[in-house]
């Protein structure tokens, strides 16, 4: 079976490599559903006033390290060993922007961009990404990742107790069952998604309290309220049941 090489050391295998997000029209794609999942599932608008850029490892583990922030959640969320946590940033990251194949190589084209002043806190906030995952795995990812910026953005202090972690897996939850409910109505799409979402379910963070607070409290007032007492009060509303 014939492999291509990313510029960071990774392999993608002919099937890994047809539905990987390799260029940034492919990720303003996955973008706007993102927007959508929020929009149709919350009635929650996600105007977006921070990048979300594709990077390789290398820049990952070079951003990572000079971060502002982690993401609340750990490698177990990911589906493969080599992944690195996707991340916000400050500063200046080396973003992939498209790719060229030649003879199995992938050549990426890359750019530096900067990341963007929050209106509210002053922050410098953005998501870097790892280029080369599936278009499933990166938008799982990114379900997230805008959840917990969008907290950062209001004012939210990362890993603020358990309602930041407690709602960014409740998101993550209703993105997964959502994916799951179309699939069954449409179809499905690639075997390879269903494989990467059977493992996705498999690996995924073990939930805590904070999860099932979150979940109680989006399904009594909705998401949006639950997010205003979080930004508010930084905690959950309480709850009848």
């Amino acid at each position: 079976e014939k492999c291509f090489k990313l510029d960071d050391g990774r392999n993608l295998c002919s099937e890994c490599f047809q539905t990987s997000v390799l260029d940034t029209e492919k990720l303003k794609n996955i973008i706007r559903e993102v927007q959508e999942f929020y929009m149709e599932e919350f009635n929650m608008i996600i105007s977006l006033e921070f990048p979300i850029l594709l990077v390789n490892r290398d820049e990952m583990k070079r951003v990572s390290r000079k971060s502002m922030c982690r993401s609340p959640f750990p490698r177990t969320d990911f589906l493969a060993p080599t992944l690195f946590w996707p991340c916000c940033f400050a500063g200046k990251v080396l973003s992939v922007q498209r790719c060229i194949v030649r003879d199995g190589n992938i050549e990426a084209q890359k750019t530096w961009k900067k990341s963007a002043k929050s209106r509210k806190t002053s922050m410098k906030l953005g998501i870097c990404l790892l280029y080369g995952m599936s278009g499933l795995e990166t938008a799982t990812t990114l379900v997230l990742e805008i959840m917990h910026v969008w907290l950062l953005s209001k004012g939210v202090k990362p890993m603020e107790g358990e309602a930041v972690s407690g709602i960014c897996q409740v998101v993550g939850h209703i993105w997964r069952e959502r994916y799951k409910s179309s699939n069954l109505s449409d179809g499905g799409n690639s075997e390879s998604d269903h494989r990467l979402l059977t493992l996705l379910e498999m690996r995924k963070m073990p939930r805590g309290i904070g999860f099932e607070k979150g979940m109680k409290a989006v399904e009594e007032y909705g998401l949006r309220f639950v997010l205003d007492e979080i930004v508010s009060k930084g905690k959950f509303p309480s709850t009848h049941t």
